[in-house]
């Protein structure tokens, strides 16, 4: 199987992942916060990754450069997708409030580690992944209160 075809599978995956329906019950809500944290907290990840294979392996600016763009245009893909679902009751417009705080610092996170990469500034990324890595753990813990 070739990169492009790889790589367009996960695409895929991470577009049909961000459908999400219209929430009628306070455990549906739930569910899908739950959802989104954990997408979130996997495209966090896969950008730290990539920065951490670059300390190690040296690995070609541009290439860091897209896939970190790519990390934070499918968090913002998936913020947008939740932001647009329907609290049912009051009990989700305060999980509602709660996690898109933390995925707005997720994404904006994700801006920072983007815009230092492109400026080329790969050996000075400690203060933007130790951020990344609060936030990651700050989604992890958000799914596991949100279980069922």
């Amino acid at each position: 199987m070739s990169l492009r075809v790889a790589a367009a599978g996960v695409l895929l995956l991470f577009a049909a992942s961000a459908c999400v329906g219209p929430a009628r019950t306070e455990d549906d809500f739930d569910r899908k916060a739950r959802t989104t944290a954990d997408e979130v907290r996997s495209a966090v990840q896969t950008a730290l990754l990539v920065v951490e294979a670059t300390d190690v392996h040296h690995l070609n600016p541009q290439y860091v450069s897209v896939v970190v763009g790519e990390s934070e245009d499918d968090a913002s893909a998936i913020e947008s997708a939740f932001a647009s679902i329907q609290p049912p009751d009051a009990h989700a417009d305060s999980v509602r409030r709660a996690l898109l705080a933390i995925v707005a610092q997720a994404t904006d996170g994700l801006a920072d580690l983007r815009i230092e990469v492109r400026r080329g500034h790969l050996d000075h990324l400690g203060d933007r992944t130790k951020a990344l890595e609060t936030t990651a753990d700050r989604l992890d813990a958000f799914s596991k209160a949100h279980g069922s």
